[in-house]
């Protein structure tokens, strides 16, 4: 779970930094000690990048992790989020040479790129069948970290949790 929320915080911090960096002239200029203004124009654009293949890189290995060692990781089918890079190619080609008001689409674009690659990143996971209570059910589960025969704690929909609580669909 690790690695599905670097995917997750990597690309809105590059969202953040495209805004910032479209903003390090009038926020230097007002005092404001942001990330950009600390880090300048190159190595902003350079941090920029560097979240956005951080996000897909986590992705693979994810999936490696799992093909090591099929109790972590991701399935193969995490593979399908590689697919929202090219969505990312016209942002990062643009966050190296636009400025201003024409990073607009550098911030629009990776918000895109992160809500595409966190549906197909979805897509990956997996549909399990467990035996719970003496029958057979399907599961949704988004990594392979127990193998057959393993012994999970599991609710069914409408099982009462300590406190009160009832799982719900």
């Amino acid at each position: 779970m690790i690695l599905a929320s670097n995917f997750i915080f990597t690309l809105p911090v590059a969202i953040l930094l495209a805004n910032n960096l479209r903003d390090i002239s009038t926020d230097a200029a007002t005092g404001k000690r942001t990330l950009a203004v600390r880090l300048g124009d190159r190595r902003t654009r350079t941090l920029y990048r560097s979240c956005v293949v951080a996000a897909f890189a986590t992705i693979v290995i994810g999936v490696i992790a799992f093909i090591v060692d099929e109790r972590i990781g991701l399935t193969q089918w995490g593979l399908l989020g590689l697919a929202g890079w090219i969505l990312a190619i016209r942002p990062m080609e643009a966050v190296g040479v636009v400025t201003g008001r024409d990073l607009v689409p550098v911030l629009s674009g990776t918000a895109a790129v992160h809500a595409a690659t966190g549906l197909l990143l979805a897509l990956g996971l997996v549909l399990v069948r467990v035996e719970a209570g003496g029958e057979d059910r399907s599961v949704v589960c988004g990594v392979r970290n127990f193998a057959p025969g393993d012994v999970v704690p599991w609710a069914a929909p409408g099982a009462k949790l300590p406190g009160g609580v009832e799982v719900g669909r």
